[in-house]
């Protein structure tokens, strides 16, 4: 009866996507991987999806760095200016 109830809740955290949710951290990792093996998009959609969540000064730093270095990689420049410059702004006021 136990493995029976085990398995049933284990396909329901499946179907339902009921996954722990990783570290800010891990996330920010998980990126800087996906951008370094080349895959600038998929590390986009994760920067993007954490930077709300980081309130630490430094984090959202590399974040805006590691966009910024992306953005003057496939030269669109405003984006990258302005992903340079944001974290100056958000110290400063």
């Amino acid at each position: 009866m136990k493995l029976f109830t085990i398995l049933l809740l284990l396909s329901c955290f499946i179907s339902c996507s009921l996954r722990p949710k990783k570290s800010i951290d891990d996330r920010i990792n998980e990126a800087i991987e996906l951008q370094k093996n080349k895959h600038p998009e998929k590390a986009m959609a994760i920067y993007y999806q954490v930077l709300p969540e980081v309130e630490d000064l430094s984090k959202r730093s590399v974040i805006y760095y590691n966009l910024g270095a992306m953005y003057l990689w496939d030269r669109i420049f405003d984006k990258a200016y302005d992903m340079f410059h944001q974290p100056i702004s958000a110290t400063l006021f």
